[in-house]
Parts: structure tokens; sequence; C-alpha cells
């Protein structure tokens, strides 16, 4: 468990929920942001012998027993009257035991989630500090701030045994395996071995390291494990000998536990790392970083295969620890809701991965088959990453880069294997929305500064290549064309607007919207556009015209993400209302309406082949939909047919001589028409391009 001393945070979490399984492929839990209003630590971690329970220790929130491997919470353990300091669960999983700074230790009957019992006397006054179930579930030990520790009989609740050693508070409390030894923890900096039935002291275990925060047995007896602030030590049960010494940890150590079979050790600390160790050699095997601050508990699960961290962010993170070194799952303990979450949410180029800006300065790379986080984009300190919440991020086309932008006015190319910050633009304004081009080289920026305007950055030079004031308000909304020739932005003064990428000059103003325009989209063939606003519709519109074809009115509230299906005949939206809307373009029929988010749908996208959806929203979840029982699998073109398509000037669906000789005069006039290689010039390697695909077409 964590010690009293440890420091307390801010929480940037959310509650874990449960969702109906009908047309909801997988769900993805994320902090719910900055706007909060309390939290508190994981101070313990434990299960029950068939790991089908899991206990934690919550703090102000009080004990949560979940249900695993799914992370559902299925009781919310509150009878104290202040902090929950500590858990236990009986290794049938049949009760819990949680202890109370309020000076009271409950015993929990988990068939019912009721109470049974409440532990009190005046030896309490100092409050509970930590607790522990003999492993036959007969006892139940508590110990408290000012040293004292008593044993009491589970079933009549009377006191069995006083334990008196200990000169100051005890942290931690943990039973050998057959039941006839435990071993305390206390800020006295001792470790004190006790015959349960005698109450004698067997082993005083001295290590000098500070405050001891964490104790436990190896699974067959013969070892003890002791968590200190300044160190991890490994001793010999029989003799107290000192086995292992383990030091890696930059700055106090604050859990630890043995894995089943007791061959490797985990411990964690207020670095944020939790590491593997060899029991035997006491060598380091690994490390492994995913909480944003200190890892107070942390515990093995899945028989060793993984283990679970918990940390003062009031997070929750399951990993593997025998393969990759990556989060598994995330589950969120926050008492309250309040804004934030994902901010918005989109498929990898190849559909299997998703990308999550997150208000918690992070974005995250999912695995879709695991699912499973493999990279988080952050920055080691405030001189990287980002240090305010993320409004964009996207892939570029070959999903090898990542772009992300956020309310710190900062923009960042992340290589998207990595994690590693490549290129960052900084601008005194947030950056509202983004666009990365195609090929990476690119990106466009709208800002919230008043006058909104559009920015052309070029990252591998770091140039600022132009600036444009794009609307007489903040700019809400951005988008590229799928050739990154025509960029789209959204305002919140009613309008949206088409520009030419290359030079900035202004192409079109989309005007009919009545509020602002808070999400756009362009059309797979560019002829079209999409914008969402906040007077609750979604207009499409031809640009040749710049005249309205179709709105679709459905939401209830304000409209802030908009998708076209890959194909050009479905549409996305996504609303304030909580809902996302899945609509036929050419009828404007709603084919399905999702409902689930506990708040504001705030972002939603295509996987690339059309028969999933991802939807973001403030709840702090992003989740992925099946809608391929309404839509027909769409299969991109092959790079040839789309580079003829490309090259198709006279757009006759053929290619021929006419279509080369229209097409040089424009590569000669530096036109961007000419730019086949997607990479934001015009040279003769388009014009080389062009010949190939065309002596091939023959």
């Amino acid at each position: 468990m964590m010690n009293s001393h440890c420091f307390r945070f801010i929480c940037l979490a959310c509650l874990a929920a449960s969702f109906s399984p009908s047309s909801l492929a997988r769900a993805f839990y994320g902090p719910s942001g900055e706007l909060l209003l309390g939290s508190s630590p994981f101070e313990t971690i434990e299960f029950s012998a068939d790991e089908s329970l899991m206990i934690t220790a919550n703090g102000a929130f009080g004990a949560y027993v979940w249900s695993m491997p799914s992370g559902e919470i299925l009781y919310e353990l509150h009878a104290h009257r202040g902090d929950v300091k500590d858990a236990a669960i009986s290794r049938d999983g049949k009760r819990a035991l949680t202890a109370g700074n309020e000076g009271s230790a409950w015993l929990w009957d988990l068939t019912t989630g009721k109470t049974l019992y409440e532990f009190t006397n005046e030896g309490f006054a100092s409050g509970v500090s930590s607790v522990a179930l003999s492993p036959d579930g007969a006892r139940a030990v508590t110990a408290t701030g000012d040293g004292v520790v008593i044993s009491w009989n589970a079933s009549s609740h009377q006191p069995q045994q006083l334990y008196i050693g200990h000169d100051r508070g005890v942290n931690d409390i943990a039973f050998s395996p057959d039941g006839k030894k435990f071993v305390t923890g206390s800020d006295d900096g001792l470790s004190l071995v006790w015959d349960v039935q005698s109450a004698k002291i067997l082993l005083t275990l001295d290590a000098n390291l500070g405050f001891v925060v964490d104790v436990a047995f190896s699974p067959d007896g013969k070892s003890i494990l002791t968590v200190a602030e300044d160190g991890v030590t490994l001793w010999d049960a029989a003799t107290g000998a000192v086995k292992q010494t383990l030091s890696g940890h930059e700055g106090a150590v604050l859990a630890g536990a043995f894995s089943p079979d007791g061959t490797r050790v985990i411990t964690s600390g207020e670095d944020g790392l939790s590491i593997l160790w060899d029991a035997a050699t006491g060598e380091r095997q690994r490390a492994f970083r995913g909480h944003p601050n200190a890892v107070t508990s942390v515990q093995f699960y899945d028989l060793g295969r993984q283990a679970i961290t918990g940390g003062n962010s009031g997070a929750l993170i399951r990993w593997s620890v025998q393969n990759i070194p990556v989060p598994q799952e995330t589950y969120y303990i926050s008492k309250n809701g309040g804004y934030g979450g994902v901010s918005a949410a989109s498929f990898s180029p190849d559909g299997t991965h998703a990308l999550l800006a997150r208000y918690d300065h992070t974005a995250t790379l999912w695995d879709l088959a695991l699912p499973a986080v493999t990279s988080v984009f952050r920055g080691s300190d405030d001189a990287s990453g980002h240090t305010g919440a993320l409004n964009a991020a996207s892939f570029n086309r070959d999903g090898t880069l990542v772009l992300t932008a956020g309310q710190d006015g900062r923009a960042i190319v992340w290589d998207a294997l990595t994690a590693e910050e490549l290129n960052r633009f900084d601008w005194p304004a947030a950056v509202k929305a983004a666009a990365f081009s195609p090929a990476g080289d690119f990106a466009m920026l709208g800002y919230g500064d008043k006058p909104g305007t559009l920015r052309k950055w070029h990252p591998a030079t770091q140039r600022l290549l132009y600036t444009v004031t794009a609307h007489t308000l903040e700019v809400a909304a951005v988008a590229l064309s799928p050739d990154g020739q025509r960029v789209i932005t959204g305002g919140i003064d009613n309008t949206a607007k088409v520009w030419d990428a290359r030079t900035g000059a202004l192409l079109t103003t989309l005007k009919g919207h009545t509020l602002a325009v808070s999400a756009v989209a362009f059309s797979p063939a560019a002829n079209l556009a999409l914008t969402g606003s906040w007077d609750k519709s979604i207009r499409l519109w031809d640009l040749a015209t710049g005249q309205t074809v179709r709105t679709f009115n459905g939401h209830a509230s304000r409209v802030y993400g908009v998708a076209f299906g890959p194909d050009g005949k479905t549409l996305l939206s996504g609303s304030q209302d909580k809902t996302a809307i899945l609509w036929n373009v050419e009828t404007g029929e709603a084919l399905r309406t999702f409902t689930g988010h506990g708040h504001w749908v705030t972002g939603v996208g295509y996987s690339p082949d059309g028969t999933r959806v991802i939807t973001a929203s403030l709840d702090g979840s992003a989740r992925v939909w099946d809608i391929s029982d309404l839509v027909t699998p769409y299969t991109p073109p092959d790079e040839l047919s789309e580079l003829i398509d490309r090259a198709d000037a006279n757009h006759d669906g053929s290619i021929g001589p006419l279509d080369l000789f229209q097409l040089i005069p424009a590569w000669m006039t530096g036109s961007p028409a000419m730019d086949l290689n997607g990479d934001g010039l015009v040279n003769a390697r388009d014009v080389f391009s062009f010949k190939r695909a065309w002596s091939a077409s023959r």
C-alpha cells in the first residue's frame, strides 16, 4: 500500500462504465480532463485467489471491488467517514476488510456488497492505517497510525491479540502463506515479523532506508520483500539475512509485489516507473512508464503474465510483463464528471489502430486487436510535449507520423512508432483545429485568436509558410482535401471557407449556417464538403457552386464532428446531444443513431474500409462501432489507379495524350494540379510519374 507521506494530486480520470454490446465493438477509457472536483490515488491493489475479483483503496472515494478481467466495478464500498487507507480481500473473494483514517475498519460481505461489522475502539483514535485477512479468513488484523496492531476473530469480531513493537504508524501488513506469521512495515523504518498466536516478534528487519511503505511474503514463504522510501530489500524469512537490495528508482519507492512463482519482483515509485526485477539475482529486467506521475500501488495478475499498477492520477493500468512492455488496458476512477475526455479520434491508414487526442495533454495510439496502448505521445517535461488539452490528432497518409495540436499553442509532429517528438511549432494562441497533409510535409493550423487565423507550417524546415486571417472570430475546424490541395475552415463567425492550400488564396465562402461552424470535411472526390454547426444542422455543399445541396437535421444540440465515409455514400456526425448519427448522403436518411456516451460527442471518423466508425466523447471514452450491416466494404484503388485518376485532366474517366498536353503546361507554370507525388511541390518527378501511369494505361 501507499504510505501516509506520499503526495496527493488532482485526478485526470473518469469512471469506467458498462455498455450495451449490441453494435459496440470496443470501448477505451481515458482521463476526464482538467476541470475536476476531486480524486484520490490508488493506495492498494489486492486480488482474490482465483483473480476474478480485485479490490482497491481510493482514499476519499472509498474502496472499489472490480470484476476481472473486464474491469467492471461491482461494488463501491462507502462506509467510512474519512479516507480509506487500505483494503484486503479474502482468498475466496467472499469478504473484504477496509481501513479508515477516521478510526475504524469495516468487514464487508462481497456477495451482497453490504457491511458485516465495524471494528473500532479507543486504540483507533489515530486512524486505521493498514489491514489484512489471514489466508484462512479466520483473522482480521488492523494497524493504526500510532503503531498499534490488533488481531480480531473475523466471525465473533472479538480482539484476540495485541502486537506491540512499533513506535510509529504501520503502513502495511502481510501474512505468510501458511498464516502462522505476518510482517508489518512502519514509519519507524522497521519491518517486524510476528508469530500470530503468541504475538512475539520473530525478526526485526532494518535496512536503514527510511519509512517502510509496503511488505510481502514470497509465495513459498521463504523470502520477505520490504519496500522503503529509499530502497527495496529481499530478506531470508527464516534468518532475517539480506538476500538482495534493489536500487533503480529515482525518488521514493512506494509499492512492491512478488510474482506468483516468486521468481520476479515488481516495484513502483514516485518517478512514475514500475520496474520488473529478477528476485534471485536482483537484476533489473524491464521498466514500464505509462502513468503521468507517481505509481502508488502494484500487483501481479493473470498468473504473473500481467501486472496492475495504480497511480496518483486515478488510473489503473494493466500491463503485459512477459512480452512487450505496453499498457494493455486502463481503468479510471473519478467521483465527479466535469468537462474533459477525448477531443478527437481517428483510425490509422491501415485500420489497425485508433489515435485519441485527450484533454490530459496526451495522445494515445491503440492497437484495436488487443486492445492495447502501443504509444503515448507525451513530453518528458514542460519543454517538450504538450502542456494543455489537445484539440486535434491525425496521421499522415502512410501512418508513420502523427500531428497533435492543443490549447498550449503547440503543434507537434511525432514518430508514430516510437512516440518521439520530431518537430514543434509554437504560437501564442490556442490551436483549435489542425489538419496534416497526406505526405506529412505540411500542416494547416487553425487558431483561437480574434480574428481567427489559419497558418501553414512546414515541419521539416520549421518554417511558417504563410498566415491568413480566416474568420472574424476564432477558427473552430480545419480539414484538407484528400489530395492536400485545398483546405476548408469553419469559424465561430457562422461561415466556412475553402482555400488554396498552396497559396492561401480564398476560393469560396460557404454561408448558410446561423451559428458557429464547428466541424468540416471534404468528400473523397473533394467536389463536396460537409459542415456541422451549433445550429444543430449538417450541410452538404457543392464546392463548384458554393451552394447547399442538402441539409441534415436530426441532432438536438450542437454538432461537433462530421466525416464522410470512404466511398462518399454515407456521412457521420457527432453532437453535444451525446449521440452520433450515420446518414445516407444521397437521400438524407438517418441510417443509425449511436447512443451510450455520457457526454458530448466531440469527434467522429471512419475506418479505411468504411465498416467501422469511431466516436470520441468528453465522457472520457472513444468507441468503435460496427456498421458492416449497413455498408459495402470499400476497397481503396491501388497506387497506380489513384495516380491515373489524379492525372485525368479531362475528367472523362480516361487518360491519353490530350491529358499529357494539358498537364505539362500546368507543370511548367507550377500548378498544383500536376503535383502527382503529393509532396507539396511540382517538379520533374511528377512528369515522370505521369508518363509511367500513362504508359501503363495504354
